[in-house]
């Protein structure tokens, strides 16, 4: 992902789409940034999906402070598996990040 995205897709168009019960309250923007509260979704024990609010960025396993948590963002594909960062959410906490769009500044 890069490192600005939009979501101005209306709650009932997303809830509609994944056939979700209800949403958590977000605002729709054409900037949002890391660091920042986001609509994502996720899969449950039972395989059900729900939509839930997370800050954009990763902490590491080892991390004992979540201040720079805004600092990891992105994750190339070709070493998501082996990179000690990123390799234990990969295979264990995946999340669906809602977006209409996505960009990076030049």
């Amino acid at each position: 992902m890069c490192g600005r995205y939009q979501l101005t897709a209306t709650p009932e168009s997303i809830a509609e789409h994944f056939q979700l019960p209800r949403l958590p309250r977000f605002e729709a923007s054409y900037n949002i940034t890391p660091a920042q509260k986001i609509l994502c979704i996720v899969e449950l024990d039972d395989q059900s999906l729900k939509s839930v609010n997370l800050f954009w960025g990763l902490v590491p396993s080892w991390s004992k402070d979540d201040k720079n948590s805004h600092h990891l963002i992105n994750a190339r594909a070709e070493t998501i598996r082996e990179k000690p960062s990123f390799r234990a959410a990969f295979h264990k906490r995946r999340c669906l990040i809602v977006a209409n769009g996505f960009y990076e500044f030049i």
